[in-house]
């Protein structure tokens, strides 16, 4: 009975420690300071097993990468636009990609035009 008692409690405080940490991270992310901001995939190279460095340039100029696990099933080319959710940082170079969605892909003649070329 005594064991029985001692994991009920045990269980219990597991689940309130569970469910303040998951009211602290969702109070954490609406309290962040993030933003979007659309770019063109201009390069990729392998960074390790199935694993590529993507490079996107936003139409300002500015230039972000991210990891792509190719196991996941989605594959980036060059041309593709992508919707690029930031977490701003101390410094415009301290920005961190923090979520990328496909948006579709541009044709050889629109990365030109995004390019500015």
């Amino acid at each position: 009975m005594k064991n029985l008692k001692i994991a009920t409690i045990a269980t219990a405080l597991t689940a309130l420690i569970i469910a303040l940490c998951g009211i602290t991270m969702t109070a954490t992310a609406e309290t962040a300071d993030t933003y979007e901001v659309e770019a063109v995939v201009i390069e990729m190279k392998v960074a390790f097993a199935d694993v590529w460095e993507v490079t996107a340039v936003t139409a300002d100029g500015e230039k972000y990468g991210w990891f792509a696990d190719n196991n996941d099933g989605e594959y980036w080319h060059i041309g593709d636009l992508a919707l690029l959710t930031m977490l701003k940082g101390q410094t415009e170079e301290d920005d961190e990609v923090m979520d990328v969605i496909l948006l579709g892909e541009l044709t050889p003649v629109a990365v030109a035009r995004w390019m500015k070329w």
